[in-house]
């Protein structure tokens, strides 16, 4: 009997030290699956937070660059039916310069998180509040990349086209002295002078370049409107922060 009880108590704390042994090598692979799927979660929640600030800085960019392409827009729509212009022609050959600058549509293209959400990684994303918050950003930023291209394509199919037929693009580039609404950013520009300046007023007289600078005028009107919307910056500085402290948890 007492050879009997040994054995059993044997028995039972073989028995516990597997039982133990196989809930510890689970706890262990559950330990190392959430650590894999928080540093993947990190890589993406990284990539998408550097993508949207870069959005964020772009939308400031175009409170500046198109609004001053736009600026000069309705001063050369303004210059058309003025009969007694008073500016140079050094400054008129700026403000048509500024109508050859144009932003890509890939600064709104957002490639990581439309990649995220095909790749049905937005899963590895544990906040759904923040999941939810992401997927609503693709069709917004879509539209706004969709007048971009539109502006883009008018500006490269259909003014460079005209300028290049009309205008010295030399002459032209020998007034630029930044880009527009930026003084920091200075282009290169050809140190080659034309060799004779010719006055560009005749141009503003034209109906063809009346209407392009209408159409153009619109294009650029629709960009800032989209920046301008109230809760655009409001609401990326919102998402911003949202990845900010799940980057920092």
């Amino acid at each position: 009997m007492k050879n009997d009880k040994f054995n059993w108590m044997r028995i039972c704390v073989e028995g516990a030290v597997i039982v133990v042994s196989i809930l510890l090598a689970f706890s262990i692979d559950a330990w190392w699956d959430n650590k894999q799927d928080r540093e993947d979660e990190m890589v993406v929640l990284s990539a998408l937070l550097t993508e949207f600030e870069q959005i964020r800085t772009n939308v400031d960019d175009i409170l500046k660059f198109q609004v001053a392409i736009l600026d000069s827009v309705r001063q050369l729509l303004r210059l058309s039916v003025d009969e007694n212009p008073t500016i140079g022609d050094g400054e008129l050959d700026r403000l048509l310069l500024d109508q050859r600058w144009s932003s890509s549509p890939e600064k709104f293209s957002a490639p990581e998180l439309n990649s995220v959400i095909t790749r049905g990684d937005l899963r590895l994303i544990s906040n759904r509040e923040l999941r939810e918050n992401l997927r609503s950003w693709p069709a917004r930023l879509t539209w706004i990349s969709k007048v971009l291209a539109e502006d883009f394509q008018f500006s490269s199919t259909v003014l460079d086209p005209y300028f290049r037929d009309k205008l010295s693009l030399l002459q032209l580039h020998m007034a630029t002295t930044h880009r527009p609404g930026d003084p920091s950013y200075v282009p290169n520009t050809p140190e080659i002078k034309p060799n004779e300046t010719v006055s560009n007023f005749p141009i503003l007289a034209e109906k063809s370049f009346q209407n392009m600078m209408a159409q153009r005028y619109d294009l650029l009107n629709e960009i800032i409107n989209l920046a301008r919307e109230p809760d655009l910056p409001q609401q990326l500085d919102e998402t911003i922060e949202f990845l900010r402290k799940e980057v920092g948890r």
